[in-house]
């Protein structure tokens, strides 16, 4: 509830505040944590899926460097230019078309 509230309102006022919106998340869990068990923060910490955390974090990692690199950009723009290849009034339709046929196949090749 409240701290949740906060934490949002945080994120909304970052451009107020400068403070990277990570450390208001990190705050947040602190504070919920302590009010949940504030004699026992053990116990709620052998919850936590840290294997989630670790590929979260490592696929987040991964799709920077990916950023990094340009390989993004280069698919965007080659999504683009097929797009482009298509009559105007059938683009719309061919670029979701075109969007989900590349995240399936991307998908069954990338697999988690």
């Amino acid at each position: 509830g409240v701290v949740g509230a906060l934490v949002l309102l945080a994120f909304f006022l970052q451009p107020v505040h400068k403070v990277n919106p990570a450390w208001a998340a990190l705050a947040g869990a602190f504070a919920l944590l302590l009010l949940a068990a504030p004699h026992d923060v053990e116990h709620p910490l052998q919850h936590v899926e840290y294997d989630t955390l670790i590929f979260f974090a490592g696929l987040f990692v991964l799709i920077e460097l990916l950023a990094e690199m340009g390989l993004i950009r280069l698919i965007a723009r080659g999504f683009v230019a097929l797009v482009l290849l298509v009559p105007p009034d059938g683009r719309l339709a061919f670029a979701l078309t075109l969007l989900m046929w590349l995240s399936a196949l991307s998908s069954a090749f990338i697999d988690n």
